[in-house]
């Protein structure tokens, strides 16, 4: 079973799978003259599994689909299920979480019990990038390039316009590795009909496509709790904790991973780092923020901000020299440098020993596209 990032093992750690469904009828007159119910409505398929964890990594794996069942930012979730008839796009009703603590060296156990009701399959339901471009603050450049991204394995992709239902078929400007698949890259002025004016910023047009349910997140973001391990896996093993909630207890350095750069937030040392992937190689190369941190900066507070899909936002403040100064940290998917942008209520500009240390990770564009990954009515794509 694959739910949006995670994997649990069908056979050993999902309970019995039982699809409810049905029609409702119209009870005042059940049947017509044809001797059949009337339908009226067809209410949502519904599922109940449990799934269990077992082993050291229990716990973490339990939080994990604990946060992420819970995220109204990642609803309705991407499900694919190795039986037919259960793959599509679900909401949890219900998650519970039991958990039995290891007693004398034995396994921790715990269990996830679920209500998850389907929100509709691909015969119903398609994916969207939706961008809300804004202008960000800061003094790194001024392009007013405004790129989203979707995974190569994307199909049918095309742009369309709610407002006036055209459509039209999508290029992307660039293919770029990701460590986590090939994602292409769109430029928001692609829809013909649409041009970014930093004076009165709107709406960008609708990037619709199709995808499978297990590959619907390669090209998005991640946030990791790196647990105090200095890499996301070893031997074989995952290390790092997926993070979907902004009230989650990190239990050591905060991972803004976009596939393409790493941004390492430590507010126990005060500290920030960056990694960029060596797509050639498949390893990612620490760019040695740490470092060439001034000794005059240091990270005093750590807010997560935004958790989403395919962006993630985390305001750091610095002590600069004893004087506090916040910025927030943007991280979009597909991207390879952070946007940087000064909050409202803070004052700039960006002190000096902090822009040149951060220059080498930060965007030269002025423009936040904000996408947020959608599921709309086919029916509202239609001609």
């Amino acid at each position: 079973m694959h739910i949006y990032t995670l994997t649990v093992d069908d056979q050993h750690d999902v309970g019995q799978l039982s699809d409810s469904g049905g029609l409702d009828v119209d009870k005042e007159n059940l049947l017509e003259e044809i001797g059949s119910a009337k339908p009226i409505s067809s209410p949502p398929d519904s599922i109940d599994p449990p799934i269990k964890f077992n082993g050291p990594d229990a716990t973490m794996r339990a939080l994990e689909l604990h946060e992420l069942l819970n995220s109204p930012h990642h609803a309705p979730l991407p499900v694919a299920i190795d039986v037919p008839g259960y793959d599509g796009y679900y909401v949890a009703d219900d998650a519970t979480r039991n958990t039995k603590l290891a007693e004398g060296g034995d396994a921790d156990y715990e269990r996830i019990d679920t209500s998850l009701t389907r929100a509709g399959t691909d015969q119903r339901l398609v994916r969207a990038l939706e961008a809300a471009p804004r202008l960000a603050d800061h003094e790194f450049g001024n392009d007013l390039e405004a790129h989203i991204a979707l995974p190569t394995d994307a199909r049918k992709v095309r742009w369309f316009d709610p407002d006036s239902g055209d459509r039209e078929l999508a290029e992307p400007v660039e293919t770029v590795a990701t460590a986590y698949g090939d994602v292409d890259v769109y430029d928001l002025e692609g829809w013909p009909d649409y041009e970014f004016d930093p004076d009165d910023p709107s709406e960008a047009p609708l990037l619709v496509y199709e995808i499978d349910k297990d590959r619907d997140a390669e090209a998005d973001v991640r946030l990791w709790d790196t647990r105090g391990y200095e890499s996301l896996e070893d031997g074989g093993r995952r290390r790092w904790q997926y993070v979907f909630s902004k009230d989650h207890e990190y239990d050591g350095a905060i991972v803004l991973d976009t596939g393409r750069l790493r941004l390492w937030l430590d507010e126990d040392d005060g500290t920030v780092d960056a990694q960029e992937l060596d797509s050639s190689e498949a390893e990612w190369t620490d760019l040695e923020l740490a470092a060439e941190q001034p000794e005059s900066v240091a990270v005093f507070d750590i807010d997560v901000r935004e958790i989403g899909m395919v962006r993630d936002r985390v305001q750091v403040t610095f002590d600069v020299d004893g004087e506090l100064f916040a910025m927030d940290a943007i991280l979009q998917a597909g991207h390879d440098a952070v946007l940087v942008d000064i909050p409202d209520g803070e004052s700039g500009p960006i002190p000096a020993d902090v822009e040149s240390w951060l220059e080498p990770i930060a965007a030269e564009t002025i423009v936040d596209a904000q996408p947020t990954k959608q599921l709309i009515e086919r029916n509202n794509v239609r001609k």
